[in-house]
């Protein structure tokens, strides 16, 4: 009778506590993680348990629901990401590392059936982050168990059982083509200088990476002279060819008005950017489609009705391009500073012997007699003008005219000779790009693997980046941008091993916790 009385009381007691106002503080388990705490800080204290609990926008009587397996409405996990959706893709917040099933076997490898059965559990964000443990707590920080619950393959300590690094960190060719081991074994050795990494490497604000310094400070100084002798003579927007305009008039083509010095044999090439001009031209595009990309007027057959034609509809088209130049007034980063009348002047001098009295200076365009050419004079490196050409040419949508016009741009005799330096990557649908910048590990997106320098940096074996960075003077670096595959190459430093990681990386020392070199949340790549 007694016992029965006192849990009857009990009962009681903790009914009335729980319907009373002061609810949540009598079942509250602990104090929150102090940054949860001060973002609740401004919201109602007492309603404070619905912004993570779904079960707190209930009341109590209906608690007993979830007993039975009841849905009490949104899951915890979902209140987490009510927040956390800028740094978490909601989508995929409960899928092992935020990552697609089928890109994580991609990444990994090749994974055992238990821990491929692992990608396609829910883990909610309570699995791995506790709450309620005090303002200090480290909410994000987890053990190695709990990370080795879903792997197969298990990890008694660093030392022993991590794998090898293989390539890493080197993952891909580098955006600007440099080869360390000819600027430190060659080029520098010709000059009498030493080759020291931070010649060209500074260490970030945070000091977590390492930063490459810009052009003026670390390359000018060799490369400027290569750069003006690529452009000394200028680099032509459009040439006219030289045509047998009486035997296009014979064969009953009407060709008039074709400036007297570019008449006679068929000879002469167009450049790039103006074959993608012309390009814009259907009859035009037609033309060089016969002929060929990169034909030459000296390779026409006179014989060839077909080959006629198609000069006749690229005469007409150049005649509408040189119009549409001198008159339209519309910017074109193509045509950036050119001046229309210097296209009348241009004709002119075509014709009579005229010329353009134009000042010859950097950034500016003139036109040429002996070519009979219009043509653009770079202002050295990182020109405006010369880059838009460059992209426009690497960017086009037809890919066929874009891989016929670069071999024009690419290798020692392109102007400003820019590939000489910067690489062109082909994406996965076979998109190009132009690496006009060293890559920044500040922009790379949040992926397994992550290393500071700033904590390496401190002991006094470690701060001479060939410790760890060691130049392979064997290697084929050079091989590495013969194509447009960043991932096929070979990199010009020697792996970094695991042994020079373990050495301080062990319990009795720095530690050997998964999370202190991986990421569980990753972003997409």
């Amino acid at each position: 009778m007694v016992v029965r009385s006192v849990l009857v009381f009990s009962i009681g007691a903790v009914l009335m506590m729980i319907g009373s106002g002061a609810s949540n503080e009598w079942i509250a388990p602990g104090p929150l993680n102090s940054h949860h705490a001060q973002v609740l800080n401004g919201a109602a204290w007492n309603d404070r348990c619905a912004s993570c609990h779904a079960a707190a926008e209930r009341p109590p009587a209906t608690w007993l629901n979830a007993l039975v397996g009841s849905d009490l409405g949104p899951t915890q996990s979902t209140k987490c990401m009510a927040c956390h959706d800028k740094t978490i893709d909601p989508r995929l917040a409960l899928v092992a590392h935020n990552v697609p099933a089928a890109k994580l076997r991609v990444a990994a490898g090749s994974l055992g059936d238990a821990e491929a059965a692992q990608q396609s559990l829910q883990l909610a964000c309570s699995v791995c982050h506790q709450e309620h443990h005090g303002a200090d707590h480290a909410i994000a920080a987890m053990d190695n168990t709990r990370c080795q619950s879903c792997h197969e393959q298990q990890f008694g300590s660093f030392v022993t059982d991590h794998p090898n690094f293989g390539t890493w960190p080197y993952q891909r060719r580098t955006p600007i083509a440099f080869n360390h081991a000819t600027h430190s074994g060659k080029h520098f050795a010709e000059k009498g200088r030493p080759f020291a990494c931070q010649q060209c490497h500074v260490e970030g604000a945070t000091r977590n990476v390492q930063l490459t310094l810009g052009y003026e400070a670390a390359c000018a100084e060799c490369h400027d002279t290569d750069i003006a002798s690529g452009t000394a003579s200028g680099v032509a927007l459009l040439t006219m060819p030289t045509l047998d305009v009486d035997l296009l008039n014979d064969a009953g083509f009407a060709i008039s008005d074709w400036p007297e010095r570019a008449t006679g044999d068929f000879d002469g090439r167009l450049p790039a950017i103006m074959k993608l001009l012309l390009a814009a031209d259907p009859n035009a595009r037609k033309a060089m489609g016969i002929l060929g990309e990169d034909f030459d007027f000296f390779d026409i057959d006179p014989d060839d009705h077909t080959h006629l034609t198609a000069v006749a509809d690229l005469t007409t088209a150049v005649c509408q391009l040189l119009e549409q130049l001198a008159s339209t007034a519309e910017p074109n980063p193509l045509m950036r500073g050119l001046p229309r009348e210097l296209i009348a002047e241009a004709e002119h001098q075509w014709h009579d012997g005229g010329g353009w009295s134009a000042t010859r200076r950097p950034g500016t365009w003139f036109s040429d007699a002996a070519s009979l050419s219009i043509r653009y004079q770079p202002v050295g490196h990182a020109d405006e003008v010369l880059r838009a050409w460059y992209d426009a040419v690497v960017t086009h949508s037809n890919s066929q005219l874009r891989d016929a016009l670069l071999p024009e741009l690419v290798g020692p005799g392109a102007p400003g000779r820019c590939t000489t330096c910067h690489s062109i990557d082909a994406a996965h649908d076979g998109q190009l790009t132009i690496n006009w910048r060293a890559h920044d590990r500040r922009s790379e997106p949040r992926h397994f693997t992550r290393f500071s320098h700033a904590p390496h940096l401190l002991p006094i074996e470690l701060r001479d980046c060939t410790a760890c960075h060691a130049i392979n003077q064997t290697a084929d670096a050079a091989s590495n941008y013969s194509g447009h595959n960043a991932t096929a190459f070979v990199s010009d430093f020697h792996p970094i091993t695991k042994a020079a990681c373990a050495s301080c990386h062990h319990s009795a020392a720095v530690g050997e916790s998964c999370t202190q070199c991986h990421n569980y949340h990753v972003e997409a790549w």
